[in-house]
């Protein structure tokens, strides 16, 4: 076993449709298994899934509402400043929500929220 390894990543979303929307305008294309409480993405091995806020707390059995704390976040890194700017303005035009745009930041990098 490789013990160096996550195969699926879910996040549970408030508005199912919308998230699927948004990621749809992204560009990802929805694998076959999903239904109105959830939505999975192939992702080079890996899933990648978004799942309804009720259906999630149900199948952890506890509720989830307090237990979001903001504290992670999903990233694409990309070859040049341009292309993250390309992909911050694809994210935009799919109803993203902007909290920083595209800079060179502290760790050294160049990046957007």
């Amino acid at each position: 076993m490789n013990p160096q390894r996550i195969t699926m990543v879910t996040l549970a979303v408030k508005d199912l449709e919308k998230s699927r929307a948004f990621y749809e305008a992204l560009g990802f294309e929805e694998a076959e298994g999903g239904n109105e409480k959830i939505a999975f993405y192939k992702m080079n091995g890996q899933f990648f899934s978004l799942y309804s806020r009720d259906a999630l707390s149900q199948d952890l059995c506890m509720p989830i509402h307090g237990r979001s704390t903001g504290t992670a976040t999903l990233a694409t890194n990309y070859d040049s400043q341009a292309a993250v700017d390309a992909a911050y303005v694809t994210a935009m035009d799919a109803g993203a929500i902007c909290v920083t745009k595209p800079n060179e930041v502290f760790w050294g990098g160049y990046s957007g929220n």
